[in-house]
Order: structure tokens, then sequence, then C-alpha cells
């Protein structure tokens, strides 16, 4: 996909619903300022980080029971 932040944004707009429980959602390029801020934005820290890459874990309709 494109690194700017609108286009970033889109992407995770996209997919984001599709995720099942206990999927992920990642991407890379976290050092490009225009992702970073999307990444952040949509997900206020509830993402880890390896390296340049961020993952987003969707919870399992189970967690917490």
């Amino acid at each position: 996909g494109e690194h700017t932040y609108e286009a970033c944004r889109a992407d995770i707009l996209a997919w984001a619903p599709k995720l099942k429980p206990g999927g992920l959602l990642a991407g890379d390029d976290l050092d490009w300022p225009e992702v970073r801020r999307a990444v952040e934005d949509r997900f206020r820290g509830r993402f880890r980080t390896i390296g340049r890459c961020w993952i987003v874990d969707q919870p399992a309709l189970c967690d917490g029971l």
C-alpha cells in the first residue's frame, strides 16, 4: 500500500472489520511518520511492535473468561 496517512488509514479501516476473533492485523514501515500516525490514531496504543512492524491482536471470543 501507499505510505501516506490517508492511504494507511483507509487500508486499516478496510481490513480491521474483516478480522475474525483471535486473528491479527499487521503491517510494516512503522518507522515512516505517516504510517505510525495512522496506526496510533486508530489503535491508540493497542498494538505491539517487532522491529519496524506493527501488530494488532483481535481478542478471541473466550478472552477474559
